[in-house]
């Protein structure tokens, strides 16, 4: 199966959690450089430990289980 990598950038601020979808992309290397271009920015550089690249399989479902609120939720 084809994959792809996505790039993240997760940050808490005042017991807040911020998640961001950077981009897609089609290898590791191309979201490494993608975060090497951003990780600078105004936007990123207060952050710099909060990137995550994460490989994810086309085609597939990732978060089937849906959402979890409070303990014990389906």
């Amino acid at each position: 199966m084809k994959s792809c990598f996505l790039l993240w950038h997760r940050r808490t601020v005042e017991d807040d959690d911020d998640s961001l979808l950077v981009g897609v992309h089609l290898t590791s290397d191309d979201a490494k450089a993608a975060m090497q271009r951003v990780q600078d920015t105004k936007a990123f550089k207060d952050y710099p430990g909060g990137f995550e690249r994460a490989e994810y399989t086309i085609g597939q479902d990732h978060w089937a289980e849906g959402f979890v609120i409070g303990e014990g939720a389906s």
